[in-house]
């Protein structure tokens, strides 16, 4: 995603997420263009952490999609 930077490593991303985390991956085409990840919060409840689009696949209803799916 362009507005990301290297300010977060894979390795910091894989840490702070559990081997449980939903991970929610959109395809076009079979090519990855979105994607939203979530954890367990201490409550029990769902948080929806991190997600993103790839620019020429926004504003399409992709991301409501992909919240929709998190949040049945």
């Amino acid at each position: 995603m362009p507005e990301f930077d290297q300010r977060r490593s894979l390795a910091q991303l894989q840490a702070r997420l559990p081997g449980s985390a939903p991970v929610l991956i959109a395809e076009a085409d079979g090519r990855p263009v979105g994607f939203k990840l979530g954890y367990a919060a201490k409550d029990g409840s769902l948080y929806s952490w991190l997600g993103a689009v790839l620019p020429a696949h926004r504003k399409t209803g992709l991301t409501w999609f992909l919240y929709q799916q998190q949040h049945p």
